[in-house]
């Protein structure tokens, strides 16, 4: 009865360390929480003055020389098609981190194939934004809100950038 006892306890007592472990909150690249607090990562733009577009996603694109950067949470191919998955805004604000994307062609797979790799140099560039509704994955089916241009500038190892949102036609277009 006595190791019985003892048995009981130890199961119990993993049981709680289980639990208290899967309560505890993760670390990682992920972002999930965004708030007017200042977010200085390497790697990442911030875009703030978002207010308008609360639950909305959001990307950037820019090019410069032979430089070609997006801002999403992931960039890749379907079919030949370059999709972007975009962060969503919150509390007027997106946190977006930046790829330098390359197009190489797989031989062996006979497609092309996009390369991404995280871009942590300073940033001081025009971007063309998509903000749009709906799934976080933009294609050709979104419902674009916003299609139009952000200056974004690295001071101190930090990137951002203000949405100020200039007058557009009924498409979202300029």
């Amino acid at each position: 009865m006595k190791n019985f006892t003892g048995f009981i306890g130890i199961i119990a007592l993993v049981t709680i360390i289980g639990f208290s472990m899967s309560a505890c909150e993760t670390t990682g690249a992920k972002k999930t929480n965004i708030t007017q607090g200042t977010l200085a990562m390497s790697g990442f733009i911030t875009i703030t003055g978002l207010d308008e577009y609360n639950g909305f996603y959001i990307y950037a694109a820019g090019l410069e020389g032979e430089t070609y950067l997006i801002a999403a949470d992931d960039v890749f191919d379907n079919m030949g098609e370059e999709l972007k998955t975009g962060a969503s805004i919150t509390n007027g604000i997106a946190l977006l981190p930046v790829w330098k994307i390359s197009r190489e062609f797989d031989e062996e797979l006979y497609e092309a194939v996009i390369e991404k790799i995280s871009y942590t140099e300073d940033i001081n560039m025009n971007f063309s934004i998509i903000i749009w509704d709906g799934a976080d994955t933009f294609n050709r089916f979104s419902e674009i809100q916003y299609n139009g241009d952000i200056y974004i500038s690295t001071i101190n190892k930090v990137s951002t950038g203000v949405f100020n949102q200039a007058l557009s036609d009924d498409d979202g277009g300029r």
